[in-house]
């Protein structure tokens, strides 16, 4: 939970630096893209997901994460003093990854040989 919307934003980009680093060090080819509206996650401002190239070219969502701003502190009356005492809405992030990764890394770095990890 976040002060201001602001706060949140800059726990995203933690979130994406974090997604890059593991990415790398696994030496996966990956995108970090903003999902349309259509395919940002139900409820969320938006999303932004951490896909890996597969060798056949075709991408695996392996992470994302999703910035909700205060609408779901609102609606369960998540609150926070302020410095001056008022009580305001936090703003919310998730962020997670899935069992995927490590299909992407089977994927990307094993063959009918054997799997070599990085």
């Amino acid at each position: 939970a976040h002060e201001s919307e602001q706060g949140a934003t800059t726990e995203i980009e933690r979130y994406l630096e974090t997604m890059s680093r593991l990415f790398s060090a696994l030496k996966l080819p990956y995108l970090c893209t903003k999902r349309p509206a259509w395919d940002t996650f139900p409820g969320a401002w938006y999303t932004i997901a951490g896909d890996v190239v597969m060798p056949d070219g075709k991408t695996l969502q392996a992470a994302s994460c999703h910035h909700y701003l205060d609408q779901w502190s609102r609606e369960f009356e998540i609150k926070f003093l302020d410095d001056e005492g008022t009580q305001k809405f936090v703003h919310q992030t998730t962020f997670g990854m899935s069992e995927r990764l490590l299909g992407a890394v089977v994927a990307c770095h094993g063959d009918d040989r054997g799997l070599l990890l990085p």
